[in-house]
């Protein structure tokens, strides 16, 4: 688990895909998140044990991980913590579906222009 930005507040977790990718969308959060905790995991696993230890107000999804981790991992947390919001970033259109069934409250392409990304990260975040 690698802390991005340690706070006391509600949680919002970035889940998969390590590298510039998953930085520059940690500081896209971070400007929409104000005074929330931003933390990052590389896993499903790590992300539930996350979400038992911490308060999740929203938990996006990324690439890396296989399609039935992350379907199973959205799963996973709207069946425990249904109040934590799920953004799913994938490029399949199988897979936007898959996470939808499992609870996902949004998906997008992986490859979407931040400026499109922008509103419904604020959206899922801040409400």
């Amino acid at each position: 688990m690698n802390v991005t930005q340690p706070g006391v507040g509600p949680l919002v977790l970035l889940v998969g895909w390590p590298g510039r990718g998953r930085d520059a969308l940690a500081e896209l959060v971070r400007t929409q998140a104000g005074l929330l905790s931003l933390d990052c995991t590389d896993t499903g696993l790590l992300a539930l044990k996350v979400a038992r230890e911490r308060d999740l107000r929203a938990v996006i999804v990324g690439g890396g991980l296989p399609d039935l981790e992350v379907v199973e991992l959205v799963r996973q947390l709207k069946q425990h913590f249904p109040s934590t919001t799920c953004l799913v970033l994938a490029e399949r259109s199988e897979l936007q579906r898959d996470a939808l069934l499992a609870g996902a409250d949004a998906v997008m392409p992986s490859g979407s222009p931040w400026g499109q990304m922008v509103p419904i990260i604020h959206k899922l975040i801040c409400g």
